[in-house]
């Protein structure tokens, strides 16, 4: 077997082309779900861009998908269909182009992980840290000789609390079962994103019980927070300055613009994309951004309708929607 590395595809492959990242976890349930072979294509597609641009959310025309998946447009549309069906992907619609008023813009697809997965998630175990460094190899040692795996240093696996899988009644039930302290401590350490939790001394619960309820809360705290889910956070960062507010995200804008569009009626003259810039720039940075996305977007919206929406007086005139754009994936690094 030849040891040259320098003409080899494999390396030339793995060093300088694109390739594609799959979780293993995500991976295997895929294949246990039984997920169609246009399907599963699909949503690895939609997986790679969303995971590229960081929002796990793509905007790519369907003969463009089914070009790059090698499916004709029926089977992409059909795909589409199965993983919404089962909670993979949502799609919205952004209603007509503003470029090309005649022609529908192309719809936002989001991906998702299986609730199955996600609840038992936390056993999954852990990659190995790159931080890990191998002993050097002895001088004596020929390149034919096999590497000895007492040289090397026992990797230490990540700590995880091994449950078995807990439907949603049965979480409930758990949940019930808690004290009013250890309710309102559950509720402080999901609030502020914490990873631990403290139970009463003569809790109800037993130690399985107690294992799901950290389970949970850890996982609540790995996870990354939206404005629509913690509006406690939302408070604080308004309370922090301009610089600590998040902006609106790609599925909220398209949702917005639709909500807009409705709401000023066939009979109003006034131009979508102004008002979706003046509302943005409200909740984001003028006097909507006291309240809650949700709430905030409702008010712009019921002014709209009722013909009451004016430019807001601090809204600098060039400001515009900037939001982050899909990045090309880069050559893989030697591993």
């Amino acid at each position: 077997m030849s040891t040259g590395t320098q003409f080899d595809p494999r390396v030339t492959l793995v060093r300088e082309k694109y390739f594609s990242l799959r979780p293993k976890p995500l991976e295997q349930w895929l294949w246990a779900a039984k997920v169609p072979g246009s399907a599963e294509r699909v949503f690895w597609y939609h997986w790679d861009i969303g995971h590229q641009n960081g929002s796990w959310v793509s905007q790519v025309p369907i003969r463009i998908v089914a070009k790059e998946c090698g499916l004709d447009v029926g089977t992409v549309t059909r795909a589409y269909q199965w993983l919404k069906g089962r909670g993979l992907i949502r799609r919205l619609d952004p209603g007509r182009d503003e470029a090309n008023p005649f022609c529908q813009a192309t719809a936002l697809t989001e991906v998702f992980v299986p609730r199955e997965l996600v609840r038992r998630l936390a056993a999954e175990p852990n990659r190995r840290r790159r931080d890990v460094e191998f002993r050097a190899p002895s001088p004596a040692r020929t390149t034919d000789s096999l590497p000895n795996p007492s040289e090397f240093p026992a990797e230490t696996p990540a700590p995880a609390t091994v449950t078995p899988a807990v439907s949603r009644r049965e979480s409930a039930a758990i949940l019930k079962k808690l004290s009013d302290g250890e309710r309102t401590r559950l509720y402080a350490a999901q609030r502020d994103r914490k990873s631990d939790f403290e139970f009463d001394a003569d809790t109800r619960l037993t130690e399985s019980e107690r294992a799901h309820v950290v389970n949970m809360v850890r996982l609540v705290a790995s996870a990354q927070p939206t404005r629509s889910q913690v509006p406690a956070a939302d408070a604080r960062a308004r309370a922090a300055g301009p610089t600590a507010r998040s902006r609106l995200g790609i599925l909220q804008i398209a949702e917005l613009r639709a909500r807009i569009q409705k709401a000023k009626g066939e009979g109003d003259g006034r131009d979508v994309q102004t008002l979706l810039r003046e509302v943005a720039w409200s909740v984001e940075e003028g006097a909507l951004s006291r309240f809650e996305v949700a709430h905030a977007t409702a008010i712009a919206c019921k002014k709209i309708r009722e013909g009451g929406w004016s430019t807001p007086f601090r809204m600098p005139a060039d400001w515009q929607l900037q939001r982050a754009q899909p990045e090309t994936c880069g050559a893989a690094g030697r591993y």
